[in-house]
């Protein structure tokens, strides 16, 4: 039991320091690309001005007049990303459920079916401990109509 306990610290110690490691990784990726785009596109703003770049529709940098509008590209990424939004928040629901034991798993399911007939997306997991000692945790994320 004593070697059970040494062996999960040292892989729990292993996979926090992998996690940390990529996290570290990201971060000076994101602070990278920010500042190599920063050091790229900001003399190109002042060159062309930043109402020609927002509020211009024509892309053409290789013209022999260049014109560097992303109006349309901008305006592609709001009407996407809204229609996305229409489209899936009616049927948006997920559901994450904690149980104090796996063990209950079945009666719980038949609990489950009686209110969510159109079986959302689920995860499901056992925990040490909920708490006030309750058997069971329900987070529903939905959208109502």
């Amino acid at each position: 039991m004593k070697h059970d306990s040494a062996r999960k610290t040292a892989v729990e110690g292993a996979a926090q320091a992998v996690f940390s490691l990529c996290g570290c990784f990201s971060v000076f990726a994101v602070i990278f690309i920010t500042l190599y785009m920063m050091v790229g596109g900001v003399p190109a703003v002042f060159k062309v001005g930043i109402k020609e770049i927002l509020f211009r529709s024509v892309w053409e940098p290789v013209a022999a007049e260049p014109k560097y509008g992303i109006l349309y590209i901008i305006l592609t990424s709001v009407i996407g990303t809204g229609l996305a939004v229409m489209l899936g928040a009616p049927v948006g629901i997920l559901t994450a459920v904690f149980l104090a034991e796996m063990a209950d798993f079945a009666a719980f399911n038949a609990v489950y079916e009686k209110y969510f007939t159109e079986k959302p997306a689920r995860s499901c997991v056992a925990v040490k401990q909920l708490p006030k000692d309750v058997l069971c945790e329900v987070e529903v994320t939905a959208y109502l109509k």
